[in-house]
């Protein structure tokens, strides 16, 4: 088939969540269709995607969308005015053009557009159309209202969930298919999008790159990978070093922490100590897993699925998770991860792997057995693939001239 896949964001270096899924499902569906790319970028971004990918595909197309600051500034307030969400923040005239230019000179099978966010664009309604999601946003923002504190803090939160929940959902219509990362995902559109066809197409990981290097483990250490500039890590990680690493120094003082990750806020990077490690930005996060005896999850909210929980299962870790830490995944409680929702029960959870390194060795190789068998990418590359073949047969079948409702 010819497939154009559109992305919001470069796909490339796969380093932050996002980036990761949206280079893997790249790589896959070259593997198996002419793919042409649309994206978001610079010129920079293009070369490196160029040189890592560009044999395999029919054309690639980058839109220099970045602006001023002070354009970024007056978009937010217009949008704040018009009572929209940042969900529209990223439309540019720019990558509308090159959506147009491409659907005057050439004829798609089909098209994939990376998030919800593209939505927003013009795309010919004869064309089928598959929508991928991240996670659900507004739920997350919902989470974040539940969680508020002070009346100012909770009536934001409820104002953005609510514009949001809206927008989102009007993003998600009208597709021919919807794709959610977890079960749990697809449950939450499937109650507001009832109408919808939505499919589970989990986060994966490389588990190639990811397999477990010969590095020897630091005793009762522990470590945390993630995007710290991404607020749901970095209020992880702060209850996470107020709340349960002080009850794990009272019984294991010579415990250390080392947390992973681009952009850690002021406050993160002053709780460094000689027992807790805040690294900043890595071109590698393999080495620094691979030391860490226990690997921690201590998410608060969230939504999707955790990459950084997917690979630490793939290098064979002991996980310590909360139930939001590693949702959507398939780990089971006890048998191939801890799970704990209170200070005393993650500190608890983690003292005990310490000392059981048994239960630890038992955890780690059931967690690594499940990432071989459901989340490397291959077989989520498949499972894509008989969605898209799908939703073509069955356009066809209904006639092209037949767009699903709300296109």
């Amino acid at each position: 088939m010819k497939i154009l896949m559109a992305f919001h964001t470069l796909t490339y270096p796969p380093e932050s969540g996002v980036t990761k899924r949206t280079f893997h499902l790249l790589e896959e569906m070259t593997r198996r269709h002419e793919v042409t790319v649309l994206s978001l970028g610079s010129r920079a971004d293009e070369e490196r995607i160029r040189k890592q990918i560009g044999a395999r595909c029919r054309e690639i197309v980058y839109v220099d969308g970045r602006v001023p600051r002070w354009v970024n500034l007056l978009k937010r307030i217009k949008l704040a005015l018009a009572g929209q969400s940042l969900l529209r923040h990223s439309f540019t005239a720019k990558l509308q053009r090159a959506f147009d230019e491409l659907f005057r000179r050439e004829r798609f099978d089909l098209v994939i557009l990376s998030s919800p966010v593209l939505s927003f664009y013009r795309v010919p309604a004869e064309v089928p159309l598959i929508t991928d999601t991240h996670n659900v946003e507004y739920d997350m923002w919902y989470r974040f209202y539940r969680q508020a504190r002070g009346l100012v803090a909770r009536a934001y939160h409820w104002y953005q969930y609510r514009l949001l929940r809206r927008d989102e959902l009007q993003a998600c219509t009208g597709g021919d298919a919807l794709l959610a990362t977890s079960v749990r995902d697809a449950g939450v559109f499937e109650k507001d999008l009832p109408a919808q066809s939505i499919h589970v197409v989990p986060n994966g990981v490389d588990l190639d790159y990811f397999a477990p290097p010969p590095i020897e483990q630091v005793p009762r250490s522990m470590v945390f990978c993630g995007l710290m500039g991404y607020s749901p890590n970095d209020e992880g990680m702060t209850f996470f070093l107020d709340r349960v690493f002080p009850l794990i120094q009272r019984e294991v003082p010579d415990a250390t922490i080392t947390v992973v990750g681009s952009g850690p806020s002021r406050a993160m990077q002053r709780r460094a100590t000689d027992r807790i490690t805040v690294t900043g930005y890595v071109e590698d996060v393999r080495p620094y897993v691979a030391r860490g005896q226990v690997y921690v999850v201590p998410l608060l909210v969230g939504g999707g699925t955790r990459l950084k929980a997917l690979e630490a299962m793939a290098m064979r870790k002991a996980i310590v998770t909360t139930s939001v830490g590693c949702e959507g995944i398939d780990l089971v409680p006890g048998e191939s991860a801890l799970f704990a929702d209170t200070p005393e029960g993650l500190a608890q959870a983690v003292i005990r792997l310490f000392r059981e390194p048994e239960l630890r060795a038992r955890l780690a190789e059931r967690a690594a057995a499940l990432a071989a068998e459901r989340y490397g990418w291959r077989s989520i590359g498949e499972k894509l693939d008989a969605i898209a073949q799908q939703v073509v047969a069955r356009r066809r079948q209904a006639g092209s001239a037949a767009p699903p409702p709300g296109r």
